[in-house]
């Protein structure tokens, strides 16, 4: 079977085959790491269009963030830059801002925070569609 047969996306208005059914259990367990309960004969096109769901705001939210985290490079550059027309107290103040912002940000995985959103609001909502409600 190709590849792109196994990884393509469906709407809600196609049938689901058993490698589909099982595509998006496997996509469920990886997301949820087995703390949502499915199996590939629970898994309906509500289950499909959740899953899908989930995929495109977890893309859209790291779109955000890989902006935010560009935007992080361009301020640590200013922190250890003076430039010369800002007087010293102003810069004092920002670049204690940015250190103190880069040090509680630093060990938190920015990426991971798009996924754990999306996990945390869709949970309720496809455990419902996996008992078919």
């Amino acid at each position: 079977e190709p590849i792109l047969r196994r990884n393509r996306r469906f709407t809600a208005n196609e049938p689901l085959d058993s490698t589909d059914r099982d595509n998006y259990h496997n996509l469920i367990q990886k997301i949820w790491s087995g703390v949502v309960r499915s199996s590939p004969s629970q898994i309906n096109n509500q289950c499909v269009n959740i899953v899908n769901t989930i995929l495109d705001t977890v893309m859209e939210c790291s779109k955000r963030m890989a902006l935010t985290q560009h935007l992080y490079e361009e301020l640590y550059a200013i922190a250890f830059f003076r430039p010369p027309n800002i007087s010293k107290v102003i810069y004092k103040i920002v670049k204690e801002f940015i250190l103190a912002w880069m040090e509680a940000s630093r060990n938190e995985n920015v990426y991971q925070a798009c996924l754990n959103t999306a996990k945390l609001q869709w949970r309720s909502p496809i455990e419902l569609a996996l008992l078919g409600l």
